[in-house]
């Protein structure tokens, strides 16, 4: 846990807060498994993009067909993705 960038946490615990689920996903987490540290932190959330943008203050929707949140803490940006439905 002490692994995942402050920002990183700090957006997962707030989706989770507010009643989303929320993980760290992505190369973060193979990196971390060999014992790397990440170059940045993806989170992936049943929250829709919208609803990830009006948590955070100092976010943004980026993308047009699938749509991704930046959200950023000092000069960190975590991405966050909404889960995929399947076909």
């Amino acid at each position: 846990r002490e692994s995942i960038s402050p920002c990183a946490r700090r957006v997962v615990e707030a989706l989770q807060s507010n009643g989303y689920k929320a993980f760290v996903v992505g190369g973060a987490v193979r990196d971390l498994l060999l014992g790397k540290q990440p170059n940045d932190f993806d989170v992936a959330t049943d929250a829709h993009p919208e609803q990830v943008r009006s948590a955070f203050r100092r976010s943004r929707i980026i993308g047009r067909r699938f749509r991704l949140v930046h959200c950023m803490c000092g000069g960190e940006t975590v991405e966050v993705a909404t889960y995929r439905r399947g076909h």
